[in-house]
């Protein structure tokens, strides 16, 4: 695919709040700087609850989002919100390639609309995107996520792609009688114990967040083909899980589990250890631990801020400093291959 055939393109994002509109509006001119020529139409759905300015509408066609909705603030609530504006975006694509992206979600592989549409068009591939990062072990594997998530509306129509998430998501599971007996234990304790037990093995996939409705349907469809970023991953150090306190026990017994119980994913290829350091581009999660770097065709692809949005737990100056360190390395880099 030449470069005068890119087909038209459109990017959907969500945003909820002045963090998440600064940082997709840094996106906004990387993008522009990372595909130099290329056209395309970035469409924005307002998820604020409170005033933090407007976009640049010469720049972003701005939708309103899901609104009053709430779900009462119920657990998961942040979640259906998010997927009720996602849907709110859909209506208004278009063009037959489009990526659903996370304002802080950043790609940065030079030239990537040319290169990622010519792919999928290589591949015969509906999807192409980011895996939920192995760190979240209840969430769905194996299958793009909405952080980053390339669709081709000739191989599956929008009315087929359902964002939400599954039907119970957000309801809490009543405590087993073993977690209830642990729960005044001393934390490491705890800890030995979910880790020989299958205890906290059974939350592993089960989460129903966003898109979970559309994997389901999707995941091990042969009719369709998708295909995957690969996230950089030290088990050691990034498992939320006590495999940093008992890495090796853990890998031991996971041994002979199958994957579905198993808190660190077994296919083949699905993450790497190796990321941007070692490929000469900037250390990302020397920045910030939680921070996620994604590979493709063992280069550097896309790295998620993830955690800079959270108010709580996560002070306005702290955002603002790092911010300002990403938007520098943002700046420094070259769109040239």
């Amino acid at each position: 695919m030449s470069q005068k055939e890119i087909p038209p393109f459109t990017i959907c994002s969500v945003y909820h709040s002045a963090e998440a509109k600064k940082e997709l509006e840094a996106n906004y001119e990387l993008t522009r700087r990372m595909n130099p020529g290329v056209s395309f139409e970035w469409l924005a759905a307002d998820n604020t609850q409170e005033e933090v300015g407007k976009l640049d509408e010469r720049k972003f066609k701005v939708y309103e989002g899901a609104g009053e909705k709430t779900w009462e603030y119920k657990s998961g609530w942040a979640s259906w919100r998010h997927a009720t504006a996602l849907h709110a975006l859909l209506p208004h694509i278009k063009t037959r390639f489009f990526l659903i992206l996370d304002p802080d979600f950043y790609i940065i592989r030079p030239n990537w609309i040319q290169v990622v549409l010519a792919y999928m068009e290589e591949e015969g591939a509906a999807f192409f995107g980011s895996v939920m990062h192995p760190r979240y072990y209840s969430k769905f594997r194996y299958f793009p996520s909405t952080h980053c998530f390339f669709g081709d509306r000739s191989r599956v129509a929008l009315e087929e792609m359902n964002f939400m998430p599954g039907e119970n998501f957000g309801e809490k599971h009543p405590p087993s009688r073993f977690l209830r007996a642990i729960a005044h234990m001393p934390r490491v304790l705890q800890r030995i114990l979910l880790t020989i037990t299958f205890q906290d093995r059974k939350f592993i996939g089960d989460s129903r967040d966003t898109a979970y409705l559309l994997f389901k349907k999707f995941y091990g469809n042969s009719s369709i083909r998708y295909q995957l970023l690969t996230p950089v991953y030290t088990p050691w150090r990034d498992l939320h899980f006590p495999a940093n306190l008992f890495y090796l026990p853990n890998r031991l017994i996971e041994l002979f589990l199958p994957d579905r119980l198993c808190f660190i994913p077994k296919q083949k290829g699905y993450f790497v250890r190796q990321g941007f350091r070692e490929y000469g581009a900037p250390d990302i999660r020397a920045i910030q631990p939680h921070w996620e770097e994604y590979m493709w065709q063992s280069k550097p692809f896309g790295l998620h801020l993830r955690g800079t949005r959270s108010k709580k737990g996560y002070i306005a100056h702290d955002f603002q400093d790092d911010f300002e360190r990403v938007k520098a390395i943002l700046e420094g880099l070259d769109a040239r291959d």
